[in-house]
C-alpha cells in the first residue's frame, strides 16, 4: 500500500512537471504570436505610408508644373509646357535660350493688309507666343496674342483685318518650355500700320504757264506707298481723261506728251497700298502749255474724252 501510494505520488509529480512544461511552451508561443502580430501591423503601416502617400504628392506637383500653359497675357508668362508643342511632355532644366526679332525691322511701315513676323530660333523651346499691343508695356487684354504649339518655328503671319489701320503697334515673341519663358531680347519692335501718308505735287506747279507739250509730272514720295495712280484731264472735274490715263506707276514721276499748245490741263495723284489710298495735299494742279512757236495751229492731243471707268478698266 505504501509502495502504491509512493508510485502514485511519483506519477503525479511527473504529470505535474509535464503539464508545467506544456503550459510554459504555450505561454512562449502566445507571446511570440503577439509579437509577430505587432511586427506585421507595423510593417503594413510603413508599407502603406511609403506606397500610398507618394502618388498623391506627385500628382499635385505635376498639376502645378502644368499651370498657365496657355497664357497669352501681356508682359509675363507662367512657367509651363506652353501650348503642348513638341517636347512639351519632357521636363526642361532651364528656360529657352535668347533670340532676336528680325522682321519687319523696328519702326517699319507695313504696306500690306496681311504680313509676316519673324525671329531667330532659340534653343530648348517647345512653343512660342506672338503678342501685339498698342502700348509698349503690353497691358492686358492684348490686341493680339497667338500660341504656336511647335518648336523650331521662326515666323507667323498676321491675317488681314486683325489690326485696325491707322495706328502704331508693338510686337514681341516669347519662347517657352516646361522650365519657363524667354522674351525676345530686342523686343519690342514698332510697326506702323498706315495707308499712304499725304504728300505734295511738284511739277508742273500750280497754275504754271508755258509748259512744253511734252513734259514730266512729278511729286513727292508718299511714305508707305507702294504705287501711284496718276490722273490728267482737260477739265477740273476730271469727267474725262487724256489717253492712257489714269495710269499706275511705282515711281514718283511719269512722262506726259502729245499735249496741245496754249491749252490748260489738270492733274492729280493718288498714293496706294493694300491698306488704302491717299491723294496729294492739294487736290489737283492746273498748268497751261506754251503757245505754238511757229504760230501754227494746235497740236492735237494723242487722246482725250475717255470716260474714267473705261480708262481705269484698261489700267487695272
Amino acid at each position: 500500500m505504501k509502495l502504491l501510494l509512493l508510485n502514485c505520488c511519483r506519477m503525479s509529480n511527473k504529470i505535474y512537471l509535464s503539464m508545467k512544461q506544456v503550459l510554459k511552451y504555450q505561454f512562449q508561443f502566445a507571446r511570440s504570436f503577439k509579437v509577430s502580430v505587432m511586427v506585421l501591423a507595423i510593417f503594413c503601416y510603413v508599407f502603406c505610408e511609403i506606397n500610398c502617400g507618394a502618388p498623391s504628392g506627385k500628382s499635385s506637383g505635376s498639376s502645378d508644373s502644368a499651370s498657365g500653359s496657355n497664357s497669352t497675357g501681356g508682359g509675363t508668362l507662367n512657367s509651363g509646357s506652353g501650348s503642348g508643342g513638341s517636347g512639351g511632355s519632357e521636363s526642361s532644366t532651364s528656360a529657352p535660350g535668347s533670340f532676336d526679332l528680325q522682321a519687319p525691322s523696328n519702326d517699319s511701315y507695313i504696306t500690306t493688309s496681311a504680313f509676316t513676323l519673324s525671329w531667330s530660333n532659340p534653343t530648348g523651346e517647345s512653343s512660342f507666343t506672338v503678342q501685339i499691343s498698342q502700348s509698349v508695356s503690353f497691358p492686358n487684354p492684348l490686341l493680339y496674342a497667338y500660341d504656336i504649339s511647335s518648336s523650331d518655328i521662326t515666323s507667323h503671319q498676321i491675317p488681314a483685318g486683325v489690326l485696325p489701320e491707322g495706328s502704331t503697334y508693338y510686337w514681341r515673341a516669347v519662347a517657352k518650355n516646361s522650365a519657363g519663358a524667354t522674351f525676345s531680347s530686342n523686343a519690342p519692335f514698332t510697326i506702323k500700320y498706315f495707308k499712304p501718308v499725304a504728300f505734295d505735287l511738284s511739277s508742273p506747279g500750280a497754275n504754271a504757264t508755258g509748259v512744253p507739250i511734252s513734259t514730266t509730272l512729278s511729286w513727292a514720295s508718299s511714305t508707305n506707298a507702294t504705287s501711284y495712280r496718276v490722273y490728267v484731264s482737260a477739265d477740273s472735274g476730271f469727267s474725262s481723261f487724256l489717253s492712257g490715263f489714269p495710269k499706275t506707276v511705282t515711281s514718283a514721276s511719269t512722262g506726259l506728251s502729245g499735249l496741245s499748245y496754249s491749252t490748260s490741263y489738270y492733274w492729280k495723284v493718288e498714293a496706294i497700298n493694300e491698306l488704302g489710298t491717299t491723294f496729294s495735299t492739294t487736290s489737283y494742279f492746273k498748268f497751261t502749255t506754251l503757245a505754238d512757236p511757229g504760230g501754227g495751229g494746235l497740236v492735237q492731243p494723242t487722246g482725250g474724252g475717255e470716260s474714267e471707268g473705261d480708262s481705269e478698266a484698261e489700267t487695272m
